[in-house]
């Protein structure tokens, strides 16, 4: 099984890439739909403030991502950052979209636990983890992340705790077009909030862990056929109310595919590969933990075989086409093609 820090590689950045920094980081496995174009995330992973909640994150001299910031203002870089949280997004994709692929009867739900926050400290060296929070509270959006929809758990069955695990288990709902909603719902999952020193922030590594499980056990399995994108991320809260704020960075959005009991990660991180390869480049209590070794509690049937999702290619530039149309070359469309930094993403609450 893959190891935590193979996984959070390939979770931010492409593997031995050559070229540029803006140009490195790890591509979805399918754009989001819905999602404006100018967004970076739309295409893949990113980093914003990453590990700079305070001034020098506005810094073009300091933070190699400064551009991701740039449309804020000046206002936003007298301010530092104190306070942190996780998060997660789970949508659909651009070639899929709500029909997922044939077979799927809308009968999967997606776990997710493990949910870990560690902050690497400037002044000591050491990394300690700051959140560990299960399961994960939440709520709906419009599938473009624009429009707040509210926590729907109570009058939906998209959200509740699964009670074989006791982990948070979601199923994006699909809304009556006469009620003026989206076609579905977007979950955006997020832990408590947690007190930190701007100052004191050498690196973040933020992980959960996923799997795809039958909503009703006497219905059909369909979970090889679904196709549920889900990324993590991490926001930075600051001193002073805005409506308008960066994060810290978020993960590539990956398909979900391994089937209870197996389970995967997604990581954000804010190194580089060369600073995460490094000796103390990321916390090694993850070392014990291989993917899938630790499924947690239950009465579960033996593990399935993953499920294999299309080759697209090897790393390829994403085209608004979604993963149908991956290559292994630029492809008009791709953030890339210009050579330039790619947009900023703009995250409202």
């Amino acid at each position: 099984m893959p190891s935590w820090n193979y996984v959070a590689l390939r979770n931010m950045r492409i593997p031995d890439y050559a070229g540029s920094y803006s140009t490195s980081y790890a591509i979805n496995d399918d754009t989001w739909w819905g999602r404006s174009s100018v967004s970076a995330y739309r295409y893949h992973a990113q980093l914003v403030q990453g590990r700079y909640p305070n001034p020098d994150g506005f810094n073009v001299n300091i933070n190699p991502d400064y551009s991701q910031l740039s449309y804020l203002g000046s206002s936003y870089a007298t301010i530092t950052w104190s306070r942190m949280n996780q998060w997660t997004h789970m949508m659909l994709g651009d070639t899929y979209g709500l029909s997922h692929l044939p077979g799927f009867v809308n009968n999967t739900r997606v776990l997710l636990w493990g949910s870990e926050v560690w902050i690497k400290s400037k002044s000591t060296g050491l990394w300690t983890r700051r959140i560990n929070e299960n399961p994960l509270g939440g709520d709906w959006f419009s599938p473009s992340f624009r429009t707040w929809i509210g926590n729907k758990s109570v009058s939906t069955t998209g959200y509740k705790v699964d009670s074989e695990t006791g982990y948070a288990s979601i199923k994006l709902p699909r809304a009556a077009s006469a009620s003026g909603e989206p076609d579905y719902w977007l979950w955006h999952g997020f832990s408590s909030q947690i007190s930190i020193d701007p100052w004191d922030v050498a690196d973040v590594a933020s992980s959960i862990k996923c799997s795809l499980k039958v909503d009703d056990p006497d219905g059909t399995d369909d979970r090889e056929f679904s196709r549920f994108l889900l990324g993590v991320g991490s926001d930075y809260m600051p001193d002073e109310p805005r409506s308008t704020y960066p994060s810290c960075g978020a993960s590539r959005l990956k398909y979900v595919t391994a089937r209870w009991p197996n389970w995967e990660y997604r990581v954000l991180h804010t190194m580089t590969q060369a600073q995460l390869e490094a000796a103390n480049g990321y916390p090694v209590y993850f070392d014990s933990f291989p993917e899938g070794d630790d499924p947690g509690p239950g009465d579960v049937d033996p593990p399935a075989d993953p499920i294999i999702v299309p080759s697209v290619g090897a790393w390829g530039a994403l085209t608004s086409n979604g993963a149908g149309a991956w290559g292994t070359s630029s492809a008009t469309g791709s953030p890339y093609v210009s050579g330039g930094l790619p947009p900023p993403l703009r995250r409202r609450r």
